[in-house]
């Protein structure tokens, strides 16, 4: 259920990973009892594998949505001193598989024989928002900065480390989804231990879009030349620069900056909104479709 800013930006949880902590028939017993759920199901279609690295799940499943999709399901945490054979975790797109069928029978099974509702371990908050890539940029900060880079358009940027909570990625979502208009995507990852819109506010990274559309639109602006837009775009990646110009260049450049540019914000509405539909994970999900037993 993406929520839609008045800036046209669209914000969704793109990742979400749940905890459940088993009440009975626990470890190997219950990934058993797991297994033949999943293959007495006709119309689900899985893979199964073993692992016993530390800091895995013993027993992972990757199922099939049928529709393109999947998600993915361990039980059993292997640690140094063992395996804590009660827990499973669940690890899935809500964008794309919280209505599927599929996904509703598993989830409901794993909630049946949990102590209570799944913790959050953390998720992706996606931004999404129509401008091309090539009028974006993700500011460094102090955390730990990567770029792969093929062209203006291909381009993904990182702050953070991976599959940690701060962790920040602005990539082209048009070219990775063939879209034919522009659409630009920023994810952040979110711990479920800090969540409060305050402590996201702490970690937010600062990405500047440049309107290059609305100001070729404008009729009070005239006169850019190619020059005047490289100079633009240098600025934006360091703005203290903007008194190294000359006093007329100074001011038409300054105000085009002030007009034409913003930063990607999260309201504090937006993001509540978006939290509160991580209440439809605490009760089991209804699906009124047929086939389900």
């Amino acid at each position: 259920m993406p929520v839609r800013t008045k800036t046209g930006d669209t914000y969704s949880i793109d990742k979400l990973i749940l905890d459940f902590k088993l009440r009975y028939r626990s470890g190997g017993e219950w990934a058993a009892g797991f297994l033949s759920f999943l293959s007495d199901n006709s119309f689900v279609f899985f893979d199964h594998w073993t692992t016993s690295r530390i800091g895995t799940y013993r027993e992972q499943f990757s199922i099939d949505c049928g529709d393109g999709n999947s998600f993915w399901v361990g039980v059993g945490l292997n640690e140094g001193t063992g395996r804590v054979i009660n827990r499973v975790r669940l690890e899935f797109n809500p964008n794309k598989v919280a209505e599927n069928r599929v996904f509703c029978l598993v989830f409901n099974q794993l909630f049946v024989f949990a102590s209570g509702p799944p913790g959050v371990v953390r998720f992706d908050l996606a931004v999404d928002f129509p401008v091309l890539r090539s009028d974006c940029w993700l500011l460094k900060d102090r955390r730990m900065y990567e770029e792969v880079r093929k062209s203006d358009e291909d381009r993904t940027q990182y702050l953070g480390e991976r599959n940690k909570p701060g962790r920040c990625k602005l990539y082209n979502k048009a070219l990775e989804s063939k879209l034919k208009h522009p659409l630009s995507r920023l994810e952040i990852t979110i711990s479920g231990d800090s969540m409060a819109y305050e402590q996201v506010l702490a970690i937010w990274p600062r990405v500047m879009v440049w309107d290059d559309l609305q100001l070729v639109f404008d009729d009070n602006v005239s006169g850019l030349t190619g020059t005047d837009r490289f100079i633009l775009k240098s600025l934006i990646m360091e703005p203290g620069r903007l008194d190294e110009l000359a006093r007329v260049k100074q001011k038409k450049i300054g105000c085009i900056l002030d007009r034409y540019t913003r930063f990607i914000e999260i309201d504090k509405l937006v993001y509540e909104t978006i939290i509160s539909q991580l209440y439809i994970y605490s009760q089991e999900i209804p699906w009124n479709g047929a086939g389900l037993q």
